[in-house]
């Protein structure tokens, strides 16, 4: 075996490609056995990329097209597929999104050379060679591995984004044979092999930006979905909250005028004192400001029970009929995320601070909405919107970008914020006539 060619391929390709693939994947649930695979999966990887690096010579095409690249590239999504749980198509978008990197950075590393000459010192030219993958696949690990889970699924399924990249990859290696093999042998001059080069990394920062792009839309649309199906199960829930609302009203009423028809009827003061405090009972669910919007007031009555069991205060002033512009069920999602963002910080407040204040108002054909709430511990922000103090943050945090999403389909914007440990939520609304 011809060993300097083999260490050659594997220092400069192999390895580099190898491991811009694994990082790609490594956020990814493994397969069982996992470390059993991966020692197998690199004993088998390295056996035959070797043999295809010995007879690389029996798998070129004219004077400079190599294709044993192709087979090694191939061999690394065999082995990517054979310990993540990802799919063949996945494995092999994967690889070749992994290509992008390390030939850029090659192509980079050879230009260095070119314009700077070899230095005779073995020590340098090693230091040279790595530091620019250090460089290139620490911001590749940070800037494209990071955005990759879980958003990888959607990515794959978009065929426009899988097509344009296998051309552009194809343009790239196309370039790279031809400025390493080709160019020397059709001019006799490294002139051409310097542009080619150059032509490459700018293909390669043109797939990589394809990349970033397309993870950053797959990103949004998926958060998109994501705050769609937040805001349809509260929509039902509050649907429903509003049905059984009115149904509860109806029988509060009934079991109100039944009491005092026995009241009426009775001379114990004690059956009396009972029937009192049975009344008393019953005005907690009624505790809810009459607005003037339905949904506004089933909002209100859903939360009211709740505080009062834990000693939290709402006060509004409002003039519902303002809201009449608006959705019941955008009403349900801006004022029961907000209601229920306030309960959840107050809860663990003194009893004296325990206080929720919505304040609704019209000016200069601007529906103006104010709700605010004592909050001692800081909140952070981010894109202007609060952060979860949940554990888990995949789950939970939802509630500020659906009132945020939501003001924004009429045209308004939504301001929170903090001051004085008073935690502050302001939304200004074009009023539709």
């Amino acid at each position: 075996m011809n060993w300097s060619v083999i260490g050659y391929n594997f220092v400069r390709f192999i390895i580099p490609l190898v491991l811009a693939s694994l990082a790609f994947v490594s956020k990814i649930e493994k397969r069982d056995h996992f470390y059993l695979r991966l020692l197998l999966g690199l004993i088998v990887y390295t056996g035959l990329n070797m043999l295809i690096t010995e007879y690389s010579e029996n798998l070129r095409i004219g004077t400079w097209f190599y294709t044993h690249f192709f087979f090694i590239m191939f061999l690394t999504a065999v082995l990517v597929f054979s310990i993540f749980k990802i799919t063949v198509k996945e494995a092999l978008f994967f690889t070749a999104a992994a290509y992008t990197i390390q030939n850029l950075t090659d192509n980079f590393n050879a230009l260095i050379f070119l314009q700077a000459g070899e230095p005779t010192n073995m020590a340098l030219q090693w230091t040279i060679f790595i530091v620019p993958y250090l460089f290139t696949y620490t911001a590749y690990y940070f800037i494209f591995v990071k955005l990759i889970e879980p958003k990888f699924t959607a990515l794959i399924n978009n065929w426009v984004f899988i097509s344009v990249l296998l051309i552009v990859l194809g343009i790239v290696y196309v370039l790279s044979m031809y400025s390493t093999m080709g160019s020397a042998i059709v001019t006799g001059k490294t002139d051409e092999s310097v542009s080619t080069r150059i032509y490459a990394i700018i293909a390669c920062g043109l797939c990589l930006l394809l990349e970033f792009n397309v993870f950053s839309n797959t990103s949004l649309e998926m958060e998109k979905k994501n705050l769609e199906q937040v805001l349809e199960t509260e929509n039902e829930n509050n649907i429903r909250n509003q049905k059984n609302y009115e149904l509860i009203s109806m029988k509060v009423h009934d079991i109100r005028h039944s009491i005092r028809i026995l009241k009426e009827k009775t001379d114990s003061e004690e059956i009396k004192s009972s029937l009192d405090s049975l009344e008393e009972d019953t005005r907690i669910f009624n505790t809810a400001t009459k607005t003037g919007n339905k949904a506004l007031d089933t909002v209100l009555s859903d939360r009211s029970l709740y505080c009062a069991k834990h000693k939290i205060t709402i006060t509004c002033m409002a003039d519902g009929t303002k809201l009449s512009f608006i959705k019941d069920t955008d009403i349900f999602s801006i004022f029961g995320n907000a209601l229920d963002n306030a309960i959840d910080s107050l809860e663990n407040e003194e009893i004296e601070n325990r206080n929720i204040v919505i304040n609704i108002k019209t000016s200069m054909g601007f529906l103006l909405i104010h709700i605010d709430n004592y909050c001692k511990n800081q909140v952070t922000f981010v894109d202007g919107l609060p952060q979860t103090t949940k554990d888990r943050k995949d789950l939970h945090g939802y509630g500020s970008k659906s009132m945020a999403y939501i003001v924004n389909k009429y045209n308004g914007t939504i301001v929170f914020s903090q001051e004085n440990d008073i935690f502050n939520v302001n939304i200004t609304l074009p009023i539709k006539e």
